[in-house]
């Protein structure tokens, strides 16, 4: 098993520890149970859901900021798979077109209210 290390200032018990670890590695590295009391923190046991202790969250991230994976290769496109296409995380949706006739009292609450805001003006 591996152990991860905690500092007092980032867990204040060992539940606390626990939890931090957890956190910190996105779920990665699950306690075991095991926690020793250390000078100026704990060390908590962990099983790695990939086999391997994990870096930390923050580290991860930072890595892919560079492009780079965690063992410190380069990240690049796999050539067995197409390319996914454009990002349409910037489109707005086309909008849902309002039913004929709504169907309960909210619904037809709702589309009143809507005919009524819509025919405000904001103030100038």
């Amino acid at each position: 098993m591996a152990f991860r290390t905690v500092g007092i200032i980032d867990a204040k018990s060992a539940e606390d520890a626990k939890a931090w670890v957890v956190a910190d590695t996105g779920g990665a590295c699950i306690p075991t149970g095991l926690v020793n009391e250390i000078s100026g923190g704990y060390t908590v046991e962990v099983y790695s859901t990939d086999g391997r202790a994990s870096l930390p969250l923050h580290v991860i991230q930072n890595l892919a900021a560079i492009g780079r994976d965690t063992s410190g290769n380069p990240l690049e496109e796999r050539p067995q798979f197409e390319s996914v296409g454009p990002n349409t995380q910037d489109q707005k949706p086309d909008p849902e077109p309002e039913p004929e006739e709504p169907k309960s009292d909210i619904e037809k609450y709702n589309a009143e209210m809507r005919k009524i805001l819509d025919q405000l003006k904001p103030c100038e």
